[in-house]
């Protein structure tokens, strides 16, 4: 269910930007084959480097929240 649910937000993100996989791939600097398999959720292990990279490329940032306290994931390089 956690690899759907990535993928799924993976490519309602890429939609609403109008972004391809090359396109992302070439901005997150990860190589396409990984963009895809994360999209089609054949990726089991997406490190969260990885992901980071990914929507941060897009202008989204991965934030942990509690207790109303928001700390934004900005893992880069």
């Amino acid at each position: 269910y956690n690899e759907f649910a990535i993928s799924e937000m993976l490519i309602a993100a890429m939609e609403k930007d109008n972004i391809s996989v090359r396109q992302l791939a070439e901005t997150a600097e990860l190589s396409p084959t990984i963009i895809q398999e994360v999209r089609s959720g054949m990726r089991k292990n997406v490190s969260l480097k990885s992901f980071c990279k990914i929507l941060n490329s897009m202008g989204y940032t991965l934030v942990a929240e509690k207790n109303g306290l928001r700390l934004p994931l900005d893992i880069r390089k």
